[in-house]
């Protein structure tokens, strides 16, 4: 997103669609290598070129051609500013930008992240489709903005009919509050520095009641929320919406279940019906589930308001259970939005550390013998739940591996 997003600010900024290759690679600077393959030769030679000091009535410098046919630029203020500059013609070809292929590869990127359907090119200036988001309650074109170009609202509506969407969404490039304009036009800003589209806005303000009903409904899916998993020395990591989940640090039967959820739910082909587990015997879970419920309440228990952008009740509709499938439950989020990272395959595990003794070597006890034996049995689930999710495609370690650690 970053990459796509400053061509697409330095494209816009251009003042000119086309000029010498010297411009060209002086307006985009570290990224001409990336220009240079877009520009194509409009069969002009330019009679200007550009001055290294760009003042004076004399500016830019002139191209005159000697009496023995050679070119040269020939700087025009009085007293000369530059010394005279031999040319070839290459140099003086005026060359055509084209921003749609330009843009392409970066925009195809973020189709294939964000889940987008590609929506019908444009050539607008300000204004770059980028995709079409299709969701139970409709289609939603997604349109990378100007704040000039945003204030434009009958060329995004053109957008949206010509892409045949339900809504069209502006991501302004500036911080604007986000709202729904009168005529139905979603705008959200991306500020400077943003790299993510964070596009449940749009949604949460295209259709409001059904967003506010997400986290109650029967089968419901939170489709934009993502979840990462990693693996550091000394500590498990799961992210939620790019935030750490602590609760899953130091537990590996507890890491290890949502691991199995997680893959599960990833490896469904059905993005709506699919995804669900059993829960005995895949989970290990005790007589009461309780371990279940130690996974749900790892997503809200003493947590902050808002935690991940997501409040307590749709963070606690993150486990999710329904009467048409009973004894099962799995995540109610889209399988594409959950990555397993390769750091994964070094993944070590570490012991119910929360539950190691105070004061090793003493003299066993009856109490030492039934934790050590505890220990033993949540290794042993741990083992056969993170076989499982090896099969269904996580990178982790083969089982005489996570044996010897």
């Amino acid at each position: 997103m970053s990459t796509l997003l400053r061509l697409w600010r330095l494209a816009e900024a251009a003042p000119w669609f086309e000029t010498l290759a010297a411009e060209w690679d002086a307006h985009f600077g570290a990224d001409a290598d990336l220009v240079r393959p877009h520009l194509s030769p409009t069969g002009a030679l330019a009679t200007a070129f550009p001055c290294p000091h760009g003042g004076g009535d004399g500016c830019p410098r002139q191209v005159l051609e000697r009496d023995d046919g050679a070119l040269e630029a020939v700087c025009g203020n009085v007293p000369a500013e530059c010394p005279p500059l031999q040319l070839k013609k290459p140099q003086l070809a005026v060359l055509r930008l084209d921003r749609a292929a330009l843009l392409a590869g970066g925009v195809a990127a973020l189709q294939a992240r964000e889940l987008l359907r590609p929506a019908p090119s444009a050539d607008m200036r300000g204004l770059l489709p980028l995709g079409l988001l299709a969701r139970a309650q409709g289609s939603l074109l997604v349109v990378l903005a100007t704040p000039e170009a945003a204030a434009q609202h009958g060329a995004l509506l053109e957008l949206k009919r010509h892409a045949r969407a339900d809504v069209v969404a502006g991501l302004v490039d500036d911080e604007r509050p986000e709202r729904r304009t009168a005529d139905g036009i979603v705008e959200l800003p991306i500020g400077k520095d943003s790299t993510q589209l964070r596009l449940w806005r749009a949604l949460r303000l295209a259709w409001p009641e059904s967003w506010a009903a997400r986290a109650t409904a029967n089968e419901a899916l939170l489709e934009e929320v993502h979840l990462d998993f990693a693996s550091e020395p000394e500590r498990h990591l799961v992210r939620l919406n790019g935030v750490e989940v602590a609760a899953f640090r130091v537990s590996d039967a507890k890491f290890a279940r949502l691991l199995l959820l997680a893959a599960t739910r990833a490896a469904a082909v059905d993005v709506v019906a699919g995804g669900w587990l059993k829960k005995a015997p895949a989970l290990q879970l005790d007589e009461k589930e309780k371990d279940l419920a130690d996974i749900r309440k790892g997503f809200y228990e003493d947590l902050t308001d808002n935690f991940a952008g997501l409040p307590e009740l749709e963070r606690k509709a993150l486990i999710q259970t329904s009467p048409a499938h009973p004894g099962m439950v799995r995540l109610a989020l889209h399988p594409k939005h959950i990555r397993f990272d390769d750091s994964l395959s070094g993944l070590r595990l570490l012991g119910e550390k929360q539950a190691a003794p105070k004061t090793p070597g003493k003299r066993a006890t009856s109490g030492a013998a039934e934790l050590a034996h505890n220990q033993a049995q949540s290794r042993a689930k741990t083992l056969k739940m993170l076989a499982v999710a090896r099969k269904l495609g996580v990178p982790l370690p083969s089982e005489a591996d996570l044996k010897s650690s």
